[in-house]
């Protein structure tokens, strides 16, 4: 299967993840929007580690 899921939970009893949850909510393609910050995390890891090289 060349599909996987990962799935977002917000405990809304919590007031910061209920911002976050309001927040998440504007973006139609939430999933998009995820995997965009995932990338754009993981590339400042790897400029990160390839500095300390």
């Amino acid at each position: 299967m060349g599909k996987k899921v990962k799935s977002v939970s917000f405990n809304t009893e919590d007031p910061t993840e209920a911002d976050m949850y309001e927040y998440a909510k504007q973006y139609k393609y939430f999933s998009t929007y995820m995997k965009r910050l995932l990338y754009k995390d993981m590339m400042e890891y790897k400029n990160e580690k390839q500095r300390k090289e």
